[in-house]
């Protein structure tokens, strides 16, 4: 764990909205933060409570004495290396704005490949002609659970995680997208607490390997939780246990869909490959050309 060095750089002679915002983003650009001048339009955006728009028509207004308190509790917080995301309170995922605190892990631009990958199965492989029920596993923040709701609009979704604190964060997403009617949360250790046949199982499980926590990013190991992260001794112990479990919770010719780490999808389809249980597996890459997302299908022979 980084330990965390206090900051203090104070805003002087910020006498409008673009003094203010080429202060911060000095203070944040000399401070090694990287898209420093997005950073600091966002936050005098977040303070003023202003969308773009208004705030590049509103450059010569004074900041008043509590909007420029704010700005400066924002600068001192992302100085300290908490990420921009918490600050602001929200994150865009799949072309939607959710809620994202402390509470939970802040969802990233390449797990909307999941979401990608479930759209691109083939309709008549979903669901004999009833309703799918789709399965989001370690849902955290809720934002996979809440976009399969608007992309399968058919679909029921259970959105699981072990983490209290994570499913509080889930809810109040699931509540602001109106998706409640068809997402229900539940509490538990990977598929344990599932009592019914599924047609897809999405996962973003931990997959840091242990001895890779202490060196991340301090923004990562000092802000985000820890139990969203630990993938154990190669990273890949919560994931090897949930295809382990899979097919006892899978329709025949279901499918489970994984989030892995960088260097994880060859061992993971390997793995899948050994058990004849699975087949069309397949691993495909993100926008570094990482493979990032696995998926494999369950064979309709299968003996439950």
């Amino acid at each position: 764990m980084h330990s965390m060095q206090p900051y203090c750089s104070k805003l002087v002679h910020c006498h409008n909205m673009q003094s203010s915002w080429q202060q911060t983003f000095r203070i944040l650009a000399n401070a090694g933060i990287e898209s420093s001048e997005q950073e600091a339009r966002l936050l005098l955006q977040h303070v003023t409570n202003q969308s773009l728009t208004e705030l590049m028509c509103n450059l010569r207004r004074p900041l008043s004495a509590d909007e420029l308190a704010q700005l400066q509790v924002c600068i001192t917080r992302r100085l300290r290396g908490e990420p921009l995301q918490y600050i602001l309170g929200y994150v865009h995922f799949y072309g939607r704005e959710f809620m994202v605190d402390s509470r939970a892990l802040i969802p990233r631009p390449e797990s909307e490949l999941l979401i990608d990958m479930a759209r691109s199965l083939p309709a008549q492989e979903l669901t004999d002609g009833g309703n799918p029920l789709l399965a989001d596993v370690g849902t955290g923040s809720g934002v996979i659970a809440v976009s399969l709701a608007y992309e399968f609009p058919n679909a029921w979704v259970l959105a699981l995680d072990v983490s209290r604190e994570a499913l509080m964060v889930a809810r109040r997403n699931i509540q602001r997208h109106s998706v409640s009617h068809r997402v229900d949360l539940v509490q538990g250790d990977l598929l344990n607490a599932i009592g019914m046949k599924c047609d897809i199982i999405i996962a973003n499980l931990p997959y840091v390997c242990a001895a890779d926590l202490p060196h991340l990013s301090r923004e990562i190991a000092c802000f985000e939780p820890q139990n969203a992260l630990d993938g154990g001794v190669d990273g890949l112990s919560l994931i090897s246990r949930l295809y382990m479990q899979a097919p006892g919770v899978l329709k025949p010719g279901g499918w489970l869909i994984l989030e892995v780490g960088e260097s994880q999808a060859a061992t993971v389809v390997y793995s899948l490959s050994q058990d004849s249980r699975w087949e069309s597996m397949t691993a495909t890459a993100d926008f570094r050309d990482i493979k990032r997302v696995v998926a494999a299908r369950l064979v309709r022979t299968t003996l439950q």
